[in-house]
């Protein structure tokens, strides 16, 4: 897998925007709306990770492994967090450290990264060729310092 071809390919579809900027409008989201959006950014989460596993699939002919290991450095590269993936039996962890909405936006009471969670189910949907749930079951906004994620296949 080319890297550099991986991260051209995400970057032509993708738009810069200021980082301050997306946590602030963010975090105006979740004032507005309080939590209950959840289910909103989540699944616009996901509509963006299908989106660009689609493109990496297409474009660069990536599959399963190959696939995900892009998703890890397209989710780095375009400056979301620095992302780990772990197995675990049928799951999978993944683990975010310096997540741009959780470190932008502390303290939380509760996680606050859905987009997050709905883009790296998108992501591996499209990897696994099955429906997967993503939970985030720690988030850097409530406390510490890594946001961590819980991905299950759907049944």
């Amino acid at each position: 897998m080319d890297e550099t071809r991986v991260i051209e390919t995400i970057r032509k579809e993708s738009v810069l925007i200021d980082r301050a900027g997306l946590i602030s409008l963010y975090g105006a989201v979740l004032r507005l709306a309080g939590l209950g959006v959840g289910g909103v950014l989540y699944q616009a989460g996901r509509h963006a990770g299908i989106r660009g596993a689609q493109l990496l699939r297409e474009r660069l002919g990536l599959q399963g492994e190959e696939l995900l290991e892009a998703a890890r450095l397209a989710f780095e590269a375009a400056g979301w967090g620095q992302a780990r993936w772990h197995r675990e039996g049928a799951s999978l962890s993944i683990e975010v450290m310096g997540s741009i909405l959780a470190d932008g936006l502390r303290p939380q009471r509760k996680p606050i990264c859905h987009p997050l969670a709905g883009y790296i189910a998108g992501f591996l949907e499209i990897a696994f060729q099955h429906p997967v749930r993503v939970r985030e079951v720690a988030c850097a906004a409530v406390e510490g310092s890594i946001c961590q994620f819980v991905a299950e296949l759907e049944k």
